[in-house]
C-alpha cells in the first residue's frame, strides 16, 4: 500500500497580518482618545484662591481631566497644594502645560521608562515609576515650562511624609529642591525606596495625610478653597484588613517608630477629613470637586481605556460644574 505524505497544517501568516495584529496590540498599550486630548497654555491670569489636589496613584488622571478643563477655561489659582499624584498633577497646572499630565499616563503608561522594570534600575529613580523620564526625555515630545513653574506668581506646593518624624512636611516652588519633594511626595510606601531632602528620608505625602484640608484653612485662611478629589462623596477606606497592614509596616520602617505610627493610622485619618470635607462642602465654605461614579481603578490600572474614561470623567464634571464653581468664586 502506497503510504501519503500528509502535508502539515501550518498557515503563513502574510507580512500585513502580522503588521496589523502588532498595530492592534500597540493599540491597546494607549488610550484610543488619545487625539482628542487638547494640548495647549494657559493664560498668564491668575484666579485668587487655592486648590487642594488629592492623590490616588493613577486615579490622579481623574484630577488630570479636571485641571485641563480649568486651565482652558482660565481658572489658574494663585495657590496649589498637591498631594502625591496630586503633586504632579500641580506642577502642570503651576507651569500651565495643558494636556502634559494626562497624556503622560494615557500615551505612555505601557513605556518601561514611565512605569516598569527600566524605570526601576535607571539611575535617579527609587521605584517602578521613572521620574527622571516624567522630567527628562517626556520633556522632548511634551517640554515642561520650567520658568513658568518658577516665576509665574503661582505658589505650589508639594507634601511629603517624613520617615524620621512621621509628619508631612511642605515644599514650596521656590528652589530645586522641589523635584525631589514631589518625587517623595508621589513615591508609594513598600515599594519605593525613601527620597532624601537635605538629610531626612522621605515617602508619600499621603502616608501623613492624603487630603490636608487643615492645613489649607489654617495657611491660607480668607481665601476661596477647592478640593479636587479622586474618591466619590461618601467614600470611605475600608479600615478591616489594618492590623494585618500593621504587621507589614513593622516589618519594613522598623528603623522608624514615628513613621510607621502615621501609617498604621492613615486610614482613620482619610476617613475623618472625608467627613470634614463633605461638612464643610455642604455648608458652602469650600468648593469640592469629586467623581460623580464610583471609581474602579487599582494603583497601577493598566487598562488605558478606563484610565482614558477616568479622564473624560474628571473633564465632564468639571464642565458639569462650571457655573457653580464660578458663583462660589464670586460671592
Amino acid at each position: 500500500m502506497k503510504l501519503r505524505i500528509k502535508k502539515p497544517n501550518i498557515r503563513i501568516i502574510k507580512p500585513k497580518i502580522i503588521k496589523n495584529y502588532l498595530d492592534k496590540r500597540e493599540k491597546k498599550k494607549i488610550y484610543s482618545g488619545i487625539n482628542n486630548i487638547k494640548i495647549g497654555k494657559a493664560s498668564l491670569n491668575i484666579t485668587e484662591g487655592v486648590i487642594l489636589l488629592q492623590g490616588g496613584a493613577f486615579r490622579g488622571v481623574y484630577t488630570s481631566g479636571v485641571i485641563d478643563f480649568l486651565m482652558e477655561h482660565d481658572i489658574n489659582f494663585r495657590h496649589v497644594v498637591g498631594v502625591s499624584a496630586g503633586a504632579l498633577n500641580g506642577m502642570n497646572y503651576v507651569s500651565g502645560d495643558i494636556g502634559r499630565g494626562a497624556l503622560i499616563n494615557l500615551k505612555h503608561r505601557h513605556d518601561p521608562s514611565w512605569i516598569g522594570l527600566k524605570a526601576l534600575f535607571s539611575k535617579g529613580n527609587n521605584g517602578i515609576i521613572g521620574f527622571t523620564y516624567a522630567l527628562g526625555d517626556y520633556n522632548n515630545e511634551y517640554p515642561f515650562d520650567e520658568d513658568r513653574f518658577f516665576n509665574s506668581g503661582k505658589e505650589f506646593i508639594a507634601t511629603a511624609t517624613c520617615l524620621e518624624d512621621g509628619r508631612n512636611h511642605y515644599f514650596k516652588n521656590d528652589s530645586n529642591t522641589i523635584y525631589k519633594a514631589i518625587m517623595a511626595s508621589a513615591s508609594m510606601p513598600y515599594i519605593s525606596k525613601p527620597v532624601e531632602i537635605n538629610g531626612k528620608h522621605y515617602l508619600d505625602g499621603g502616608c501623613m495625610d492624603s487630603l490636608p484640608i487643615k492645613y489649607v484653612r489654617n495657611k491660607y485662611r480668607g481665601e476661596k478653597i477647592v478640593v479636587v478629589m479622586t474618591r466619590p462623596l461618601g467614600f470611605r477606606v475600608n479600615t478591616s484588613q489594618n492590623s494585618k497592614i500593621t504587621k507589614v509596616n513593622y516589618a519594613m520602617y522598623k528603623k522608624y517608630p514615628l513613621f510607621i505610627e502615621s501609617l498604621n493610622n492613615m486610614d482613620e485619618r482619610l476617613n475623618i477629613d472625608f467627613k470634614l470635607i463633605e461638612e464643610l462642602s455642604y455648608k458652602n465654605k469650600i468648593f469640592v470637586i469629586a467623581p460623580s461614579e464610583p471609581i474602579d481603578i487599582s494603583r497601577l490600572e493598566g487598562d488605558m481605556e478606563k484610565l482614558g474614561s477616568l479622564y473624560r470623567l474628571g473633564y465632564l464634571d468639571m464642565e458639569r460644574r462650571y457655573d457653580q464653581l464660578i458663583e462660589f468664586l464670586n460671592n
